[in-house]
């Protein structure tokens, strides 16, 4: 789609390539301390669209927390929206939130959207998807119910205007990194209907080499 993003800079702060070899797959790998791609003049507009769906063929490390992607504001440190997350050493939810400051909320909150031990060092496809009003969580194909949350806008409009994988890119430089390897990662500004889920699913998998 023409939408390209970067690290920082031409040196460690780049997430690593690995050509494919032994049976296993191309991959990029995030280290958890400073590794991000992003693009911090313009998003894919996946919170403007209204909704929105993530899939991301990983293999996790469990010992930091983070972002795969991620859109931020580059002005200020708490505008956020993270479709693809995890808050928890295992690896066991993910939502999304906009602002923690109360003027624009959008919050799943410390609800779980899917709790399904996700295994670390193993190759697992994880995905989102956000209708607006709902948010869902897909693990290796099967999904967890969905969880409704209210969109609630201050005084203050919402201004994204940096993506982010790997973490996220706002005010003050990236936050919530991912240790960890990505095989694939797909978005897009709607909520996938059950056969295209079915079928991004199945093409992550194949990105592992794996058949879901």
């Amino acid at each position: 789609s023409g939408f390209y993003v970067q690290s920082a800079a031409d040196d460690t702060t780049r997430p690593t390539w690995h050509a494919a070899a032994g049976g296993r797959p191309a991959y990029i790998s995030f280290d958890g301390s400073n590794d991000i791609l992003r693009r911090t003049s313009a998003t894919l507009g996946i919170f403007a669209a209204g909704a929105g769906t993530a899939v991301a063929a990983i293999r996790h490390n469990a010992s930091a927390q983070g972002n795969f992607y991620g859109e931020g504001n580059s002005a200020d440190a708490d505008t956020l929206y993270m479709l693809l997350r995890n808050l928890s050493a295992d690896f066991n939810d993910m939502n999304a939130l906009v602002r923690s400051d109360g003027l624009v909320v959008l919050f799943a909150g410390t609800t779980l959207v899917v709790d399904e031990a996700y295994p670390t060092t193993t190759d697992a496809v994880v995905a989102v998807t956000d209708d607006g009003a709902n948010i869902q969580g897909w693990f290796d194909g099967a999904s967890s119910s969905a969880v409704a949350y209210a969109l609630s806008r201050g005084g203050n409009a919402l201004t994204i205007d940096t993506s982010a994988i790997g973490g996220l890119y706002r005010s003050g430089g990236p936050t919530g990194l991912v240790s960890g390897d990505l095989y694939e990662l797909a978005l897009w500004g709607s909520k996938l209907s059950a056969p295209n889920m079915a079928t991004a699913t199945t093409c992550a998998g194949l990105a592992q080499n794996r058949t879901l």
